[in-house]
Order: structure tokens, then C-alpha cells, then sequence
């Protein structure tokens, strides 16, 4: 294979990753890259190399990668069904239960779609506004905080609850406060989100995924809602191990396939952002994506595992919570803090994968590598750690939750099951909203790999996009106490003080 780009030089022991079809961003070996003396971590780098070696990007034809573990969640759901049948013909409906049951659930299942609609229309709305104004999207995911903040302040104030409104003004204090920190990383990820918006309104075709994803998410979600309350109450009922192991299994299935829906729509759109950016099938693109996800299939259902086991412990963890004694609780608040942050690296982590899956055709841990390997051999983190799209959008699915949670309570007339609704509103709500906003996140991760792979498509197209994420390379390279002058346009690539390659 002809080279794309300028090496680092031999007298260094990690070689370059060949990016793009010029060297205008020159390879990376930092301070910041494993230890060069340590073997393990050159290996792992040099295997994710030959794993993009070997799989270029968009390739004609790809395999079906990690097929098992689609085997393995089909498994897994009939035996989890075939655990609740088996409950259900015990008799543990009493009919007092029973006719309570009968009497709530037409109405909290209205109260569902209601929250679920709602979170629909709200999603709709902030990507219209995205399409229009990325700008107000940006702005309005960082403020919704403090204003909600400070909105729930001043009611606060008026029933006279003073301590809650102590409470709310300082949260909006300290938001602002981080916000305001955050202000210079506000322009570029305007920048990312514009670029994303164009995109869109070139292929509104992609918003179809968004909806069938909703749609999907919302069944799995209400069904496994109602499924869990029933093992929830047969399990207290029986008190046997069949009964738990029944309710675990819900758990587990209800976040596994959450999680599988979730990454369908990421890697589909990733493929779709994927061939609008190099000119590929852009005439059937969203075909294309779809044929392209179904074959990454197998490897989705592995990250969602990962990522839903993880989930499950710490729900778990967190149900600990809730016991008298005082030992149990503060094993599981430490559990549940300690696997809530594993979880969020997990996640992120999966999400950068995914894009190699839609890109390659890779398997999962394969795809994990090559994502260790660019982010390492490439400068993919001096112009990620300048986007707060993560921050953006967690802040919009917050609001959206508690916009659902409203919603529920709202169309729910019997006050006993306001508390109920209240939660399944914001579960349903959040849950939807992270699909929906997965359009914007995948674009924007997908536009990042493909530029630190081949800038010159970007360059091309948005050459004032592509002048902005080298702007950002300089300033962050130089911060680190890169080269001062990175001659990007010949391809000379720094070098460190010991003659190694920078």
C-alpha cells in the first residue's frame, strides 16, 4: 500500500499511522503515549495499526463480525421469557392485586405514551432548532440547568420551603460557574454542531432512524416497565430462588436490549455521517448504513452487554441502598459510585468503538483496539478534549427526563399512582431522549475519526471547518508543550529534544 503520509523516523520504535491522503496532520508521539520502553503498550498500539491497515474505511463487501453474541441475546431472551411464563402459572395474583392491577395499568400505560410522546416532540423540536440555529441548541443545553435551577428557586421561595431553595440557587451559582469555565470550548463545539446540522439538512433521510429507534426503544422500554414490576412482586411474593433469578434475568435483558437499540441507531447514523463525508453510496445512504449495522449486529449486542451488565450491578449496588443496616448500605453506596463511573467510561468508550464498526466492519474489541491505536498514534484527543457534546447532550436528556417525568404525572388522575408515573415519565423520557440526540452524537464522533484518518475530504468540503480543527490541534499541541511550528501543509512532522518523533 502506497504511503499516505510522512513516518515518523526509524529511530523511533513506534511507527506512524498513515492519516490521510496528505500529511496536513502530521502523526503523533507525545509525552502522553505509552511508555516506550514498556512492550505491552507498544503492542497493543501496534496491533490496533495493522487492525486499520488491514480494514480500510467503507469497504465494499463485510463479513458478519461476533454472530455468537447475537446467538447469545437471542438465548438469553427466551430463557428469560420462559422464566416468567413459568411464574405466572403459579398462583401469587390475588384478587385484591389482581384488581388493582387490572384498574392502574390502563392508566399508567397512558400516562407512558403520553411521557414518551412528549420526549418525542421534544427531540423533534431540538433538532429542528439544531438544523437552524446550532448556536441556541448549545447554549440552551448548557443553561437549561441553571435556569430550571433557579426557576425551582423562586417557587421554592414562595411556599416559604427555604432550605430547597438554598439549595436550587446554589446548584445554578455553581453551574454557571461551569459553564463560564467551560466558555472558550463553546465556540468549536458550535462549529462540530453546525457541521453535524449540514449534514442533516443534506440528508434528512438519517431522521428516519431516529424515529424507528424511538419506536423501538418505546415498546422494549413499557414492556420491560411492566415485566419488571411483576418479577419485582414475584419475587417478594414466592421469596424463592426461581423468583429472583427470574427478576435478575429482567434486569439484565431490560438494559441488554435497551442498550441494543441504542447501539443500532449510533452505528447506523455513524455508517450514514461515515458516507456523506468520504462519497460513498451517498445516493442510497441510509440502505446502505442499515446493511452495514445489521452486519455489526453481533458486535452491538457484545458492547450493550458490557455496558448493561455493568448497569445492572449497579442497580443492584444501588438497591442496597435502601437496607437498616448500616454495613450493607455503605458497601453499596461505594459499589454503586465506583460502577457508575466504570460505567460512564465503558460507554464512552463503546460509543468511539461503534464508530470503527460502522466505518471497518470490525469486530468489537478489535474495534476497541483500532480506537486505542487512533487516539494514540493520531491527534484525535488535542481536538477532542475540546468538545463539550457529551456535556451538551447530557444536560438536553436531563431535561428531557424531567419533561417526561412531568408529562406522566400530568396524565395521571389517580393521586396514588402519581409517584409511579412520575418514574416511569422519566425513565421513558430519558430514555428516548438519548436515542434521539444519538443522531447528533454520532455525527460529530464520526466526523472526528474520519478527519484524524483523512482530513482532506473535510478540507474539500469545509475547508473553514478543517482550518478550524487544525487551529484547535496548534493551540492544544503547543499547550502540551508541543513543537511551536508544525508545518502541516509539507507534512514536517516535530521533533522531541531526544530526536524521536514528536
Amino acid at each position: 500500500e502506497p504511503s499516505r503520509g510522512r513516518a515518523v523516523p526509524p529511530a523511533s520504535p513506534m511507527q506512524s499511522l498513515e492519516v490521510g491522503a496528505t500529511s496536513r496532520v502530521p502523526p503523533r508521539l507525545d509525552p502522553q503515549s505509552p511508555d516506550e520502553n514498556e512492550e505491552s503498550s507498544r503492542r497493543k498500539v501496534w496491533r490496533g495499526e495493522e487492525i486499520i491497515r488491514r480494514h480500510p474505511a467503507l469497504p465494499p463487501a463485510r463479513p458478519c463480525r461476533d454472530i455468537g453474541w447475537l446467538m447469545a441475546f437471542v438465548v438469553a431472551l427466551v430463557v428469560a421469557v420462559s422464566l416468567g411464563v413459568s411464574l405466572w402459572t403459579y398462583d401469587v395474583w390475588e384478587e385484591r392485586l389482581q384488581s388493582h392491577w387490572e384498574e392502574g395499568v390502563p392508566e399508567l400505560a397512558a400516562a407512558a405514551l403520553c411521557s414518551a410522546g412528549s420526549s418525542v416532540v421534544y427531540v423533534a423540536i431540538a433538532l429542528a432548532i439544531l438544523q437552524r440555529a446550532p448556536a441556541a441548541v448549545v447554549w440552551g443545553g448548557l443553561g437549561l440547568p441553571s435556569v430550571t435551577c433557579i426557576v425551582g428557586g423562586i417557587s421554592a421561595l414562595v411556599v416559604q420551603e427555604w432550605s430547597t431553595s438554598v439549595a436550587c440557587f446554589l446548584i445554578a451559582v455553581l453551574t454557571i460557574c461551569v459553564v463560564f469555565r467551560w466558555r472558550r470550548l463553546v465556540p468549536f463545539t458550535i462549529t462540530v454542531m453546525r457541521t453535524v446540522a449540514g449534514v442533516l439538512r443534506a440528508k434528512p433521510t438519517i431522521l428516519v432512524l431516529w424515529l424507528v429507534s424511538a419506536l423501538l426503544v418505546i415498546m422494549w422500554t413499557m414492556l420491560l416497565i411492566f415485566a419488571l414490576r411483576f418479577a419485582k412482586y414475584t419475587a417478594d411474593k414466592r421469596n424463592d430462588a426461581p423468583a429472583h433469578m427470574a427478576r435478575m434475568a429482567f434486569i439484565v435483558m431490560s438494559f441488554w436490549g435497551l442498550y441494543i437499540c441504542r447501539g443500532i441507531c449510533f452505528v447506523t447514523c455513524s455508517g450514514a455521517y461515515a458516507r456523506w463525508y468520504f462519497g460513498v453510496e451517498v445516493d442510497r445512504i441510509l440502505a446502505a448504513s442499515a446493511r452495514a449495522a445489521a452486519k455489526s449486529a453481533g458486535s452491538i449486542c457484545l458492547g450493550a452487554l458490557i455496558v448493561g451488565a455493568i448497569s445492572s450491578l449497579e442497580l443492584l449496588a444501588k438497591s442496597c441502598q435502601r437496607c437498616t443496616n448500616p454495613i450493607p448500605k455503605m458497601i453499596g453506596c461505594a459499589l454503586a459510585c465506583v460502577l457508575g463511573c466504570f460505567g460512564d467510561v465503558v460507554e464512552y468508550i463503546s460509543e468511539w468503538s461503534y464508530v470503527q464498526c460502522a466505518l471497518r466492519g470490525t469486530s468489537y474489541l478489535d474495534s476497541v483496539r483500532a480506537t486505542l491505536s487512533l487516539s494514540t498514534l493520531t491527534n484525535l484527543p488535542y481536538v477532542a478534549g475540546d468538545l463539550l457534546l457529551d456535556a451538551v447532550l447530557a444536560l438536553l436528556t436531563l431535561f428531557g427526563g424531567l419533561a417526561g417525568a412531568a408529562v406522566g404525572r400530568l396524565a395521571t388522575a389517580s393521586p396514588e399512582w402519581h409517584t409511579y408515573a412520575q418514574g416511569v415519565g422519566f425513565v421513558l423520557g430519558t430514555v428516548v431522549t438519548t436515542t434521539g440526540l444519538q443522531i447528533i452524537g454520532a455525527g460529530a464522533k464520526t466526523l472526528l475519526i474520519a478527519w484524524a484518518e483523512d482530513p482532506v475530504p473535510l478540507e474539500q468540503a469545509l475547508p473553514e471547518v478543517h482550518a478550524e480543527f487544525v487551529q484547535r490541534l496548534i493551540a492544544n499541541w503547543e499547550a502540551l508543550g508541543g513543537a511551536r511550528e508544525v508545518d502541516l501543509v509539507a507534512g514536517q512532522v516535530p521533533l522531541r529534544g531526544d530526536g524521536s518523533g514528536a
